[in-house]
């Protein structure tokens, strides 16, 4: 599953969307979401689990991974 939201969208508007997906996740899933740099990593809902952020110019690519609550 690959989220490219518009760089404008809220931070509050993109939690609400990865908190709506989680139920729809295998429980091998692997979530990227392409945000521009400046505005910071996405805030994650359980269960998904930060992973490896790549940047790319003004561009950030972060990934996480479904996983059981630490």
């Amino acid at each position: 599953m690959v989220a490219d939201p518009p760089y404008a969208i809220d931070r509050d508007e993109l939690a609400d969307v990865l908190a709506a997906l989680v139920d729809h996740l295998a429980d091998d899933a692997i979530v990227v979401v392409e945000l521009a740099t400046r505005g910071g990593a996405p805030r994650w809902p359980d269960p998904l689990r930060p992973g490896r952020a790549r940047r790319y110019g003004d561009t950030t690519l972060y990934t996480a991974e479904v996983g059981a609550p630490e």
